[in-house]
């Protein structure tokens, strides 16, 4: 359960890196490098969950379906 808090702690500090970046840029007017922050952090907080997923879930059901052979 700490692993998910953390993974849940990670993906909030990248929303609120991207809220901050992204008010920044809104300020210089930048609207395409919006997109480009948007998209990168949805790509790291996919990231995280990926590796939360493969770590627990995959390799959990590997070694539950050894059990069962």
């Amino acid at each position: 359960m700490p692993d998910f808090i953390r993974v849940i702690m990670q993906i909030l500090a990248i929303s609120g890196v991207q809220i901050i970046v992204e008010g920044i840029l809104k300020q210089w007017g930048r609207t395409e490098m919006i997109k480009i922050v948007n998209l990168l952090c949805y790509i790291a907080s996919f990231y995280i969950v990926w590796q939360f997923f493969d770590t627990y879930i995959i390799k959990g059901f590997q070694e539950w379906i050894r059990i069962l052979h």
